[in-house]
């Protein structure tokens, strides 16, 4: 009988241990040998404050780690190397009584060993939205037909009120699972903190701003793209592929990665013109918390 991820028992000298602040070199070494596969990952890594996130570690005595699991806010990030199988966190049961789980998010297969460590727990999955890991590969690129009249630059201070209302319709269209509780404020946090610590381009068609792209993670030596959108009147017009080729201009071409919806098929055409390829098949499993 075939084992899952999740069946094995850890064996004798393997534990799990967390990693505390002055043991970074551990985790750090580990997802920079992956990064291409865990930019999100690697983001919260780098972004992490151990007084309220968590990073444990599945190793051997002395031995380099095998696996990691971390949590970020309500989100747990697998990197589990390529295991075949893994021994049960036991550790997540004390855990989740005090911290509880809103998603995993990761590569499927690495998503579906956590999401059948959580089900005993009480935690049952509610959506399941799974995307292609794309990155940027050396040439391949087809030119896109330039279009008239647009004009892709930096954003500004005074795109202010354009860039919300295409964040609100963006986060609306591509990241809430529920428009009927969605809340614009969370539109105005995301945006924030892109303003602040991202790159954001937008575009212009005779002088209205009609599309934006941004990064929205970094890991080492690598930027994520993200928050990709254009307003309904001026889609098919060539603005997000405008964007895209002038935003791999702007930063070095060869590190950049992005994930997209495996049902966003305009998006996929538009990335595998831009020279992205596919690398992985990327999950975010949404959990509703155990009942206590």
């Amino acid at each position: 009988m075939t084992m899952s991820y999740m069946d094995r028992p850890i064996q004798i000298g393997e534990r799990w241990w967390k990693a505390g602040e002055t043991q970074k070199s551990w985790p750090e070494a580990f997802l920079r040998a992956r990064e291409s596969t865990c930019i999100t990952a690697c983001d919260r890594f780098l972004n992490a404050n151990f007084l309220h996130d968590s990073i444990w570690l599945l190793s051997n005595g002395g031995l380099s780690p095998r696996a990691l699991l971390m949590q970020s806010r309500r989100t747990l990030f697998p990197v589990l190397g390529g295991q075949g199988t893994i021994p049960v966190p036991l550790f997540l049961k004390r855990f989740l009584l005090s911290t509880p789980v809103h998603a995993v998010q990761g590569l499927s297969e690495d998503v579906s060993v956590v999401e059948r460590a959580l089900v005993p727990l009480g935690y049952m999955p509610t959506v399941r939205v799974d995307f292609f890991l794309m990155a940027c590969a050396e040439g391949g690129e087809r030119p896109a037909p330039a279009r008239r009249g647009l004009l892709v630059r930096p954003a500004k201070k005074t795109d202010y009120d354009a860039l919300l209302d295409m964040q609100i319709n963006y986060e609306m269209e591509e990241v809430t699972t529920n428009p009927g509780r969605y809340r614009p404020e969370s539109a105005r946090a995301s945006l924030a903190r892109i303003l602040q610590q991202e790159t954001v381009l937008v575009t212009e068609y005779q002088g209205t701003v009609v599309g934006k792209i941004n990064t929205n993670a970094r890991s080492f030596t690598r930027r994520q793209l993200g928050g990709v959108y254009v307003k309904p009147p001026y889609r098919r017009m060539g603005v997000a592929s405008a964007m895209v080729s002038a935003m791999k201009d702007k930063l070095n071409r060869k590190s950049l990665s992005l994930y997209v919806r495996k049902a966003n098929k305009p998006a996929m055409l538009v990335y595998d013109a831009a020279g992205f390829k596919t690398i992985a098949d990327y999950r975010i499993t949404y959990f509703s918390p155990a009942q206590g």
